[in-house]
């Protein structure tokens, strides 16, 4: 059976609104364009970055991206492997193989405050690779090799923003000792809640069973267990779980326990990530009367300081650089 786990994203908070900054290196227009993409296929309202800033308070406020990459770029490499068939004879495959590296980062910034949530790397090496054990092939497509980086580098950048989720697969018993069979037939039928119904009934009449092993018993705990952690019901699959490893134990047991350990951290991460969602659009609404300052301003703030200031906000992304030669050329009229 599967069990789909989800994850929150690893920014700490769920984004609603996204403006993407300046982008540096190769290959970050395209990332930036695939992420973008992704984020509004997920209801994410995607800012001009100029209304971002004019809008940066309030719920739901605006984070900034920017992307940039140090590398993106394609190498390739001629090689063979040896093996022997079943009949002691050996063959040799030759391989063309193109590897696609991309290294960079993207950093998170909150729009209202200018404050850096996280800076993620961006480091993908998928290979595509062409075999023929007559002669040496042709290499595959460079264009291929390089689109499937680009969209795994865009996936990974869009885990930092939205949930994900993963799938596991796990085993479920089908003995007919103890009716086991019988929630696994629900079970296969869809029905995850009458699965879990039945299987808590067989744990409850397996030990009057006639000549019933203590096998049994333990896999009718492990199924009642399995069944609560695919209803995401954790702390009953723990329970049921930790009473088959008492009476049999092994690996199957071991790794169904490890799962609904890994599912009830996720739930608390995912309520924390709620939590923190709360209090950051709390926090940005009481601010939302009040009209956002220009850091480049300021009756205290000298020359100079104004100046670092500005670039500060172009490095961060937050200006762009025809923005910035416009508030320099204004900063500077005041000397």
């Amino acid at each position: 059976m599967t069990v789909k786990l989800t994850h929150p994203p690893s920014l700490g908070i769920n984004v609603k609104r996204v403006a993407f900054g300046a982008n540096a290196g190769d290959c970050s227009a395209e990332i930036m364009d695939r992420l973008s993409r992704a984020l509004s296929g997920s209801n994410v309202e995607i800012l001009d970055r100029r209304t971002a800033r004019q809008t940066g308070s309030g719920p739901g406020s605006a984070v900034l991206v920017v992307v940039n990459i140090g590398r993106c770029d394609s190498e390739r490499r001629r090689d063979y492997t040896d093996s022997t068939n079943l009949d002691g004879s050996s063959v040799r495959t030759f391989n063309a193989v193109i590897v696609t590296h991309i290294r960079g980062s993207l950093q998170a910034v909150d729009m209202a405050t200018g404050r850096v949530f996280s800076t993620n790397p961006l480091d993908q090496d998928p290979e595509f690779a062409n075999h023929s054990t007559e002669h040496p092939p042709d290499f595959p497509s460079e264009d291929a090799a390089r689109d499937d980086a680009l969209g795994q580098a865009a996936s990974g950048a869009s885990r930092i923003f939205l949930p994900w989720n993963e799938e596991k697969q796990i085993s479920f018993f089908n003995d007919k000792e103890c009716n086991l069979a019988s929630a696994w037939a629900l079970l296969k039928g869809g029905d995850l809640n009458g699965a879990a119904r039945q299987s808590e009934e067989n744990l409850a009449t397996c030990p009057a069973w006639p000549k019933v092993k203590e096998s049994a018993i333990a896999h009718a705990c492990y199924n009642a267990g399995l069944a609560s952690l695919l209803l995401h019901e954790n702390e009953k699959a723990l329970g049921y779980l930790r009473q088959s490893a008492k009476l049999k134990g092994g690996d199957l047991v071991a790794e169904a326990i490890a799962l609904a350990d890994l599912s009830a951290q996720l739930e608390a991460e995912a309520q924390q990530v709620a939590e923190r969602t709360k209090t950051f659009e709390q926090e940005h609404e009481s601010a939302g009367g009040a009209s956002q300052p220009d850091p480049s301003k300021g009756p205290s703030a000298t020359v100079q300081d104004r100046l670092i200031k500005l670039n500060e906000l172009l490095k961060q992304g937050l200006i762009s650089q025809q923005e910035f030669d416009a508030k320099r050329a204004e900063i500077l009229k005041d000397l």
